[in-house]
């Protein structure tokens, strides 16, 4: 497990990539397929919670460092559009990335999950 500046990646998550492709109706149909996995420092979560449909919704944000990649540079890619991250088997939406220090050693991925309740 690598140290970075702002701690150890202690996480091994899933890097997903989205492709779009035409279904059988005509309308676009995205899915996901894995880039690889790298080993990520995680920040500890936000929740924030939200009345949606009737339902008491709870978003959880995470930051992570991940290593520099090119197919996730923020520069290049439309990572909160095109990327996702998987860990612990549950999927979180990419919604914001920056390269740390404007070097390519770091990529610093803001997600969101979302947890329903009652």
């Amino acid at each position: 497990m690598p140290r970075t500046p702002h701690g150890w990646r202690t996480v091994r998550v899933t890097l997903e990539a989205m492709t779009s492709t035409t279904g059988e109706s005509g309308f676009p149909v995205e899915t996901f397929a894995p880039l690889g996995d790298v080993w990520a420092y995680r920040a500890a979560g936000t929740a924030t919670e939200l009345l949606a449909a009737a339902q008491l919704a709870e978003r959880i944000a995470y930051e992570w460092r991940i290593p520099f990649r090119a197919d996730c540079d923020p520069d290049v890619v439309d990572v909160p559009r095109s990327r996702r991250l998987v860990w612990a088997g549950r999927v979180h939406d990419v919604v914001e990335a920056a390269r740390i220090d404007g070097r390519k050693l770091e990529i610093r991925l803001v997600t969101r999950e979302k947890v329903t309740g009652a």
